[in-house]
């Protein structure tokens, strides 16, 4: 998931277009195939039907539940809103072809009546995209069907069978049927064959894999012995398909080198393109899944947009970095209280680790080490503790930025921490690789488990402290010496970031409310029960201007204005030495 500082648009013209009348379709191919495999557990197949328009039939055969009532389900993830209703024409055979009964409920899912233990044949169609691909994640972690595209996130459109543990490995086969002839070209998170694979695998692992397929194009890279494949879609775009494969090749590269962990035998990239070009704006998103990265990405996007932004290469580090902080252990903290260790410290490793491999140069490291500590120190709810921050996140994103800023922020406190107390021996480095080293089972870890880490890397006090910051909500001072002698710092004193109106509660109420009076809002023109018709912010960063046109009964209206609230808070703002030091490469 993207974690910059988001640009948020709230366009009228962006929302879902209604479903356009579409002809019902065609009938799901008789069933009567052969049973099960002995050696097979779950058989998928997907099936191109190019005509009237690009559809993709699935079949999933299985045996069902034990009790006779196999439930089949899809998730509601990522914003992704009533996915029940992509799924058209199911329907459920036994191996005789003879249909199985089965009801259906938009809240829980479909139930199959059968005989206990019974081979079924799930069969649904997936249609032709019928809504708008904004470059807003929702839209695009739907199942999209073009003339020359078929993108599908596991979650979205393959059907759970509930009474098949998500962890329990079983014996997989996925079949690709009428793509090779149609010459569209597959991929997916299991391999690039054009025709299928086996794996045997956890099924949550086929859940959270992305399938591909259409006008693309496979470019690989070996690293450390293993291939990595990019599959791209569409050509308008900044950049060539070599340019994203050596990208993403020398980032994944480096992350593996620096866990010494070269044993992941296949990986894949896609890009697909979303939303519109608009001049002067781009915008992109991804999602770390199975053995794979998704990426999302408007037309003419470029990999590296600005001097001193460091763009999709940091999007494309931090999701690596989780196949490790994150994906080695299981996190028990109650509402992800942890997030700070796991999002945090993964935001401050992969800029750390862009530096190290030359895939960013110290503006781009110093610019955003600036961004991190200047939206920490700014934020309105810095000083939340880490409970409420994580019961309001879904709600306000602020405060689900929060453990990301507290964590990457904390985890430079500590890595100067342990240099000083080592004399050099030590850094943070260590302690990553300490907290995520393999263990079978993965453990169940919370907070108090890398608290622990911490004391033991310094000292129990320093390791207190850290907890305050946190857990309880103490804001972190970070001295301008902090990183000497490679960076310097002087202080800036900024305003806290204010909206000035209560922006969750207008998205709810479809009009402003909350305005603060004598706020920046206020004195811009913003009033309670005006009607937002468009509105641009990067929310949480108090130096960005606020875009608004609004609706009343007095006529429409645009303005900006910063969200600023009245105080002033020091933030340490850095820069690099002059000449750089090369040693500092390795100690940023």
């Amino acid at each position: 998931m993207r974690r910059l500082p988001l640009v948020l648009g709230i366009v009228a013209s962006m929302a879902c277009r209604p479903r356009k009348s579409a002809p019902p379709p065609p009938p799901v191919p008789a069933a009567g195939e052969a049973s099960l495999p002995d050696d097979i557990d779950v058989d998928e197949t997907f099936e191109l039907i190019a005509a009237p328009f690009p559809m993709v039939a699935i079949t999933t055969v299985l045996r069902g539940s034990a009790d006779g009532a196999s439930r089949l389900s899809l998730s509601r993830w990522g914003g992704v809103e009533h996915p029940e209703r992509e799924v058209h024409g199911f329907g459920v055979t036994a191996d005789d072809g003879s249909p199985l009964p089965a009801s259906h409920d938009p809240e829980t899912g479909w139930v199959v009546q059968h005989a206990p233990g019974t081979v079924l044949h799930v069969r649904y169609v997936l249609v032709s995209t019928q809504y708008e691909v904004t470059s807003e994640a929702p839209s695009y972690y739907r199942p999209i069907i073009r003339p020359s595209l078929f993108h599908l996130i596991g979650q979205s459109g393959l059907l759970y069978p509930e009474w098949v543990p998500e962890s329990t490995p079983v014996r997989i086969a996925v079949h690709w049927r009428g793509f090779k002839e149609a010459k569209w070209t597959v991929a997916s998170s299991f391999g690039v064959d054009q025709d299928g694979f086996r794996t045997t695998r956890p099924f949550g692992d086929l859940r959270r894999a992305v399938f591909l397929a259409g006008a693309i194009r496979l470019k690989s890279r070996d690293v450390g012995g293993h291939p990595l494949v990019v599959a791209s879609a569409g050509t308008d775009w900044g950049f060539t398909d070599d340019d994203l494969v050596d990208l993403t090749a020398r980032i994944v590269g480096a992350e593996r080198e620096f866990f010494h962990d070269f044993d992941w035998p296949y990986f894949l990239v896609s890009a697909i393109p979303v939303g519109v070009y608009r001049p002067g704006a781009s915008d992109y998103g991804g999602i770390g899944l199975t053995q794979s990265f998704a990426l999302f990405l408007t037309p003419r996007f470029k990999l590296k947009s600005a001097p001193g932004s460091a763009g999709l290469p940091l999007l494309l580090a931090h999701e690596q970095f989780h196949l490790w902080n994150g994906g080695r252990y299981r996190l028990a903290d109650p509402q992800g209280l942890a997030s700070w260790f796991s999002e945090g410290f993964t935001n401050f490793f992969a800029r750390r680790l862009l530096l190290r491999a030359g895939v960013i140069d110290l503006a781009d490291y110093v610019a955003n080490l600036n961004d991190e500590i200047t939206l920490y120190l700014t934020s309105a709810v810095r000083n939340e503790p880490a409970r409420r921050a994580a019961t309001d996140s879904r709600s306000d994103e602020s405060r689900e930025k929060l453990p990301y800023l507290r964590g990457d922020v904390v985890a430079v406190l500590l890595d100067a921490e342990i240099r000083a107390r080592s004399q050099g021996a030590r850094s943070l480095d260590d302690l990553m690789r300490e907290a995520v080293a393999p263990r079978s089972p993965a453990p169940d870890v919370d907070s108090e488990t890398f608290l622990a880490l911490v004391a033991r890397y310094t000292t129990p006090a320093f390791a207190d402290g850290i907890r305050q910051v946190v857990l309880d909500g103490r804001t972190a001072i970070v001295p301008s010496t902090l990183l000497e002698p490679c960076l310097t710092a002087h202080t800036e004193m900024l305003a806290p970031f204010d909206l000035g109106f209560d922006f969750p509660g207008s998205q709810v109420a479809h009009e402003v409310v909350g305005v603060v009076p004598d706020s920046s809002a206020y004195r811009a023109g913003l009033r309670n029960g005006q009607r937002i018709t468009r509105f641009v912010a990067a929310l949480g960063d108090s130096r960005e201007p606020v875009e608004l046109t609004v609706e009343s009964a007095a006529g429409q209206e645009t303005f900006s204005y910063l969200p600023q609230g009245t105080s002033r808070i020091a933030v340490p703002v850095f820069a690099a030495k002059t000449p750089t030091v090369e040693s500092c490469r390795a100690v940023l």
